[in-house]
């Protein structure tokens, strides 16, 4: 949920796109972000909000360094991922196994 995170916000919205849940390891912007956009939940979790919130898609809005941990996860729930960098920093993390089966 950095800076980049309220645009991507304001479309989905702007499409009527339920936003069952937001998480941000820090919990930085949090309420602000669930005030703004309509969000139902918080997480400081990702796995939780995954597990819990149940969505049918998710945005991995994340550092580059965090990436591939975060997109594996949801690949490997079988989620569809909007991914607005590369699925990992090196070819062995985007050829691993997670990202070849979904692909």
């Amino acid at each position: 949920t950095g800076d980049i995170t309220p645009p991507h916000l304001e479309v989905l919205r702007a499409l009527g796109v339920d936003l069952v849940g937001i998480a941000n390891r820090s919990g930085r912007n949090l309420e602000e972000l669930k005030r703004t956009f309509g969000i139902r939940n918080t997480y400081q979790d990702w796995r939780r909000m995954l597990d819990v919130g149940a969505p049918d898609a998710v945005f991995v809005l994340v550092s580059a360094d965090s990436i591939f941990e975060v997109a594996r996860d949801c690949l490997s729930r079988g989620l569809d991922c909007f991914l607005e960098k590369p699925a990992g920093l090196c070819l062995e993390q985007q050829v691993d196994g997670a990202f070849t089966r979904q692909m």
